[in-house]
């Protein structure tokens, strides 16, 4: 999977421009597994790992942590300034990466060109403080290339909504409506977002994208997969919320048919 050089003129205009982890476990068993605290989306999923520096794997004279990896796979496309690296890990698309702070992205950057993996270059600029922006240097790329292909650990995660779920058989269905509601509009806005992204990829690139060596191929290989979660996970609140629905009919009649017998 190492990367080639643009061969169409196509391509060769897309240089310069700007996964989820799966669960190899059950997913019944998928909530009790550690991983930290709180329902987890997709992008936290990701977060957990940036910001876990036990998980790091050595290449050349560093051992080079997951977020650092996130890093050099932004510079691989287009210099970027730390900031800059933020702002794109904001963005729909990059749901994966997480949003980490700039407070863990500039220390990452200096590990990086102390192992010559980045380079920087200071831009002025007027009436505003200079620019730092970062190049990913060959060895820099060349480490992402092989990490691209090395072996991937499964990550397990604990999920408080999913917890919660498991126990809802306690639960009083109404109130469990508007949470679950919630959750649903969340997850509506994420797949919206994707949609539309995906729709911008394919309408610039066709099918052609699938067998070009440009940085969209990465984004339109991770917004299918935030598209395909986004779908299910949906699809599973929507079948809950007919069941707590249920439920609460169920409820109201027995309610009323309690009554009665009263009142006689």
């Amino acid at each position: 999977m190492t990367g080639k050089g643009c061969s169409t003129e196509k391509e060769r205009e897309c240089r310069g421009r700007s996964p989820l982890p799966g669960f190899g476990v059950s997913p019944f068993l998928l909530f009790f597994r550690v991983g930290g605290r709180g329902q987890r989306t997709l992008q936290q999923l990701w977060e957990h790992s940036l910001n876990n520096q036990q998980e790091r794997v050595k290449s050349g004279k560093m051992n080079i942590s997951l977020l650092g990896y996130a890093i050099l796979s932004l510079l691989a496309r287009i210099p970027l300034s730390g900031y800059d690296i933020a702002r794109e890990m904001k963005k729909p698309k990059s749901f994966f990466f997480g949003q980490a702070q700039l407070g863990q992205i500039y220390p990452e950057l200096t590990r990086l060109e102390e192992a010559e993996l980045v380079t920087s270059t200071i831009i002025e600029q007027q009436g505003r403080p200079d620019k730092k922006v970062y190049t990913i240097s060959p060895t820099g790329l060349q480490a992402l290339q092989s990490w691209v292909v090395a072996a991937t650990p499964i990550l397990e995660t604990r999920s408080e909504f999913l917890i919660k779920a498991h126990s809802l058989w306690l639960a009083d269905a109404e109130q469990a409506i508007i949470h679950f509601r919630a959750h649903e509009r969340y997850h509506r806005e994420n797949l919206a977002a994707y949609e539309a992204n995906l729709a911008e990829t394919e309408q610039r690139w066709g099918d052609s994208i699938r067998l070009m060596n440009i940085p969209a191929f990465g984004d339109y290989l991770t917004v299918m997969r935030g598209i395909g979660y986004e779908r299910e996970y949906i699809a599973w609140l929507q079948w809950v919320i007919a069941i707590l629905e249920e439920r609460v009919k169920q409820q109201s009649s027995d309610t009323f048919n309690t009554n009665q017998g009263h009142s006689k």
